[in-house]
């Protein structure tokens, strides 16, 4: 029976339970709790936070690369930190294909943003999908000092490639060239 107020609106209170929620008092969470694997990590003196390869210029001859590296030290202190490139994931394994270097640093408190200049000679590219073989790069970073443990820290499988755009307008069609590691597509649009 319906209860209807002095205004003759219907007032009765209409509850309606989700599926869910019908087997106990509260919505069932599937995906509470822990789910990834924990790692407690614990560090002295100083230690990489962070590693990235930035790529400045391209060739079919060289490589100019820059290692953009993070480090966080709780006191100051003097440490070499060095970076090794080598390349991994090709058929083309030449002395040439690998990269190094290393520099003396004095680290203050706290976060350190450091850069360094990286050169390959005769890089072997990446290429899209069917248009060659896809070789990458590892680059790990060392940081050594007097009271620091050598501490690693790694950048796996970069690819080297070159990515180019042009635009071009016409009175019919408007289209853009694209080069990616050395290659030229036209593309309408």
């Amino acid at each position: 029976m319906q209860a209807i107020s002095e205004e003759g609106i219907a007032t009765d209170l209409m509850c309606e339970k989700l599926p869910i929620v019908m087997a106990g008092l509260g919505p069932r969470f599937v995906n509470e709790g822990i789910w990834k694997d924990v790692h407690l990590v614990t560090w002295d003196n100083a230690r990489i936070e962070h590693l990235h390869i930035a790529q400045k210029t391209i060739t079919a001859g060289v490589a100019l690369l820059e290692a953009q590296i993070d480090v966080i030290a709780d006191h100051d202190q003097p440490a070499t930190i060095s970076i090794d490139g080598a390349l991994i994931s090709s058929s083309i394994q030449t002395s040439d294909n690998k990269s190094h270097a290393e520099t003396h640093i004095q680290l203050t408190t706290g976060p350190n943003h450091l850069s360094l200049p990286l050169e390959i000679v005769h890089p072997a590219l990446w290429y899209p999908v069917g248009y060659g073989e896809q070789s990458r790069y590892d680059f790990d970073a060392v940081l050594a000092g007097e009271a620091t443990r050598d501490m690693p820290m790694s950048a796996p499988g970069c690819g080297l490639s070159n990515f180019g755009a042009k635009r071009m307008r016409s009175a019919r069609v408007s289209s853009f060239w694209s080069t990616v590691s050395l290659f030229l597509r036209r593309v309408r649009m």
